[in-house]
């Protein structure tokens, strides 16, 4: 195995590392403080929907973190519609507000991440021996 697949394949695991991680906290967050945040969106439909989620295990409950931090970190389309209630985002706790945004995009580049190396890691053993 050559140093660069052995980089790629580092980089990767520390990745991977970072998602589990992500979903450990997630997990931490949703059984430990999922009352209190959804106490916080009493108004919004959207967030309301999702509330029996909660009680369907671990898969369910990322998902459920995954989906408040990312109508949090992106209100926009949900005000618009009507899905979230505005008063219920400015009452939402600053310090929770800001660990769902560092939570969302940390998720989002995780993602890309894995994608990265994903794909250098097989043109690199497509075309790097070459």
């Amino acid at each position: 195995m050559s140093s660069v697949a052995k980089v790629i394949g580092f980089l990767n695991g520390i990745n991977m590392l970072g998602i589990v991680t992500w979903f450990i906290l997630a997990l931490h967050m949703g059984y430990t403080r999922i009352d209190e945040i959804l106490r916080n969106f009493d108004n919004s439909p959207i967030v309301k929907g999702f509330a029996p989620y909660r009680n369907e295990g671990p898969a369910r409950m990322i998902w459920l973190i995954g989906a408040i931090t990312a109508i949090v970190t992106f209100p926009t389309f949900h005000l618009r519609n009507g899905e979230l209630s505005e008063s219920d985002l400015r009452s939402l706790p600053l310090a929770l507000r800001r660990r769902f945004v560092v939570m969302h995009w940390a998720l989002l580049t995780l993602i890309a991440g894995a994608i990265v190396f994903g794909v250098s890691a097989g043109v690199w053993k497509k075309w790097g021996n070459g």
